[in-house]
């Protein structure tokens, strides 16, 4: 492949403009201190096909690998900037949009996180052996990779990094219980029904340059079909009664005025998991994209920080590994939803059986003494 050396050495902020040129979509460009490699990588699934960007130093010896995995509605082109940072203190650092999602194949909004946890192992897997490997992922992004530790406890992996993770329902819901059974009940059903997911754009960032520019990027797709909504809600709920089994190092980042995620889910995984490297840092004031705010210098300094105290303790990555994408408690989860379907039927049924045969035998408290207690026992020996 023909490398292209981009003589302005000084690139202006966003290089997501700047690598936003049709020229520049696919290849491999050069700078003064790192290059870029821009392409499609094969993912799992049929004709799937998931857009990659790699940035590689070329001055400084590489300490590590850094994979960084964008939110929902976003796409890796917003995270270039941040992690060019990260390039220049000499960390190898991965970008991947996940299918439904920027420049990568799917569908819009109905991408499940099983598969979106294969997308970061194809990442993975375009990697340099024998160096340590970090894992970044901002809200969605942060769930996935926490969920990716939970699922996997045996992979060499030196730590998670989860910014604004999705961990819990965001602050500005109030999702009535009934809405949520018959998401999870329907949703595997409903998979191409996609509705907006009433994001509010303004309590992102405090950055309004960068808040334009989110708003005027076609790529930015803030859809949610209800498919992804159960798998995300399912993951949400496992991800904290997993927490007891994540074991990685793990850093936590969250602002406590983002409405977008909920910094007290972060507190509670940071308090219930199990890992023996494990760190918080709550911002005063900060919003959900802390990455594009005031704070992404100290954002930066800490994740660089945090990762340099563990690079040379820190195992080799091997890519001779198996990933496991499912939760053992997604079974569980699904036999008590079969079991609240036959409860609600049953208890349907014993509503009409109720109602004829008070209507034939108006008089029959007895009768109806008898059915209850015996319909009571059923749903016990179903729910046990």
């Amino acid at each position: 492949m023909e490398v292209r050396v981009i003589k302005n050495t000084s690139f202006p902020i966003d290089l997501n403009t700047v690598f936003g040129e049709d020229d520049k979509f696919l290849g491999t460009f050069e700078c003064k201190e790192y290059r870029i490699i821009r392409k499609f990588i094969e993912g799992k699934g049929i004709a799937m096909r998931l857009y990659y960007n790699h940035m590689e130093p070329i001055v400084k010896p590489k300490k590590a690998t850094l994979i960084i995995v964008h939110g929902f509605g976003e796409h890796s082109g917003k995270f270039l900037d941040f992690g060019e940072f990260f390039v220049l203190q000499g960390y190898d650092v991965h970008y991947i949009d996940l299918r439904g999602f920027g420049y990568s194949g799917g569908a819009r909004g109905v991408s499940i996180i099983e598969d979106m946890i294969a997308d970061i192992e194809m990442c993975m897997r375009q990697v340099q052996e024998g160096l340590p490997i970090f894992l970044f992922g901002h809200s969605l992004g942060g769930l996935l990779v926490t969920s990716l530790g939970a699922r996997n406890p045996n992979l060499k992996i030196a730590g998670i990094i989860a910014n604004a993770p999705l961990l819990g329902l965001p602050k500005d819901r109030n999702i009535d219980i009934f809405k949520m059974f018959t998401l999870k009940l329907v949703g595997d059903f409903l998979g191409d029904i996609v509705a907006n997911s009433m994001i509010n754009l303004t309590a992102l960032t405090q950055n309004d340059r960068f808040l334009r520019t989110a708003l005027e990027d076609k790529l930015m797709i803030p859809f949610l079909g209800a498919k992804m909504a159960k798998s995300m809600l399912w993951a949400i709920e496992m991800i904290q009664q997993q927490a007891k089994e994540f074991r990685y190092p793990i850093f936590l980042m969250h602002g406590n005025s983002d409405f977008i995620t909920n910094h007290l889910d972060s507190i509670n995984f940071y308090e219930n998991c199990s890992s023996n490297d494990k760190k918080i840092k709550l911002f005063e004031g900060g919003y959900h994209q802390m990455q594009h705010d005031h704070q992404v210098g100290e954002v930066q300094k800490l994740m660089l920080e945090w990762m340099d105290e563990r690079v040379t303790h820190s195992s080799k990555f091997d890519k001779n590994f198996k990933m496991n994408y499912k939760s053992h408690l997604q079974d569980n989860f699904a036999r008590s939803i079969k079991r609240n379907i036959i409860i609600a039927v049953a208890f349907i049924v014993y509503l009409i059986l109720l109602k004829k045969i008070l209507q034939k035998f108006p008089s029959a408290p007895l009768l109806q003494k008898i059915l209850f207690p015996l319909f009571y026992s059923t749903l016990k020996n179903l729910k046990s």
